[in-house]
Formats: C-alpha cells, structure tokens, sequence
C-alpha cells in the first residue's frame, strides 16, 4: 500500500480504476494499491469458523444484557468491547471444540444433551436435517457436521452450521446448495454454560442429486 498525495490528479479520488489500481483512504490517509479480487473460499475449517460467528453474533441481541456484564472485565482489560471478548474466547473454545458459553468463565456444569433422532433426507442440491433430544432448559444450540465419507472423528472442522432449536427440544436445517453426490451427517448439542453433548453417530450415506 502505497500513501499518495492527491491520487489521480484529485483530492478524493476513491474507487478502481482500470481494474488495476484501487484508491481510498485509511485514518484519514489517501492510500492507493493493487486492485484484488477478494475471494471466498469454502474450506471446511473456514466453515467451522464462520457458522460458530454467524450464531454468535445472531445469539448476543437475545444474551447481552444478563451476560454482558461477566464479559466486561476482561473486555476492558484487553481494550475491546464486550461483544468481541464473548465472540473471541469462544471461538478459541470453539476450536478446541469446546462447546460457546454465554457467560463468562463457562460453569460447564450442565447435564450434557444426547441426540435421540437424527434424519437427513436427500433431494435435489440439498439435504433437510432434522433433530430432535430429550429437552432441558441449559439447551442453547445444535452443530451439524457434514463429510463426504463416514465420521468417525468428530470436531468443528466438519461443522457446517450452528442452529438454535426451532421449538423445545427440535432443530430443522436445509443444507444447500450441495453438489451432486453422497454425503454424511452427525450433530451435537450444546448447552448455554458450554456444556457439549455427545454427538450422533454419523449417518449412512445421504444421496443429493
């Protein structure tokens, strides 16, 4: 990145130009650079992480006020907020495959959830899951694993989804879109004081056509 002094003969210059050179401005600062394409890929691990995000951040409007202030602390010692301190350490739970807590330190102390159905139906570029456990109140959300071979080692690498139960004890998720090809599943449940359960077994090979 280059700093520039009124970049392409203009004092606010912003945008691409030519599909080459990108300018905008960074503090205050004109910058210009090499335009690049951003890319997206979808790695497994890239999909263990960003399910975990996408329900973290869905799930703190519905936490923040009771579990806020078991953040704070540590949030203002690290200079950051108390969304990215809940967010941050458990995603560093979450690649340990520990289960999120929203509180911090995570008590843990729940009864762990045992998933007693787990059917995947196959269709066409999509595959409808759904769950279903034996209900408690510490119940906060289920990971849904996907693999192109049976699982035999589960961790959030094959996790493609976070999802919260659609009503007590039941979650219902449409995997899509997906190639053309034969698929595993297994799920896990997670308790609101990072408790994990035991994950399902993994299922025999689900057709998408």
């Amino acid at each position: 990145m280059a700093r520039v002094t009124g970049p392409l003969h203009s004092d606010t210059a912003s945008g691409t130009f030519a599909k080459s050179l990108t300018y905008s401005k960074w503090k205050g600062r004109p910058y210009v650079r090499e335009c690049v394409t951003p890319l997206n890929p979808k790695a497994a691990k890239q999909l263990g992480v960003r399910s975990m995000m996408r329900f973290l951040a869905t799930a703190w409007a519905a936490i923040k006020v009771a579990s806020a202030p078991s953040w704070h602390d540590d949030a203002v010692a690290r200079s950051i907020s108390d969304f990215n301190q809940y967010v941050s350490q458990n995603l560093l739970r979450w690649q340990n495959w520990l289960a999120p807590t929203q509180s911090w330190p995570a008590a843990m102390s729940s009864a762990a959830q045992t998933i007693t159905t787990m059917t995947p139906v196959g269709g066409e570029g999509q595959v409808n899951l759904a769950l279903a456990w034996t209900t408690n109140s510490d119940d906060w959300c289920a990971a849904i694993m996907r693999s192109p071979a049976t699982i035999t080692v589960f961790d959030w690498t094959k996790v493609v989804a976070v999802v919260a139960p659609t009503s007590a004890g039941v979650v219902t998720y449409i995997d899509s879109p997906l190639v053309a090809g034969n698929y595993y599943y297994s799920a896990v449940i997670m308790n609101k004081d990072g408790k994990m359960g035991t994950p399902k077994a993994s299922s025999a090979a689900i057709t998408v056509t």
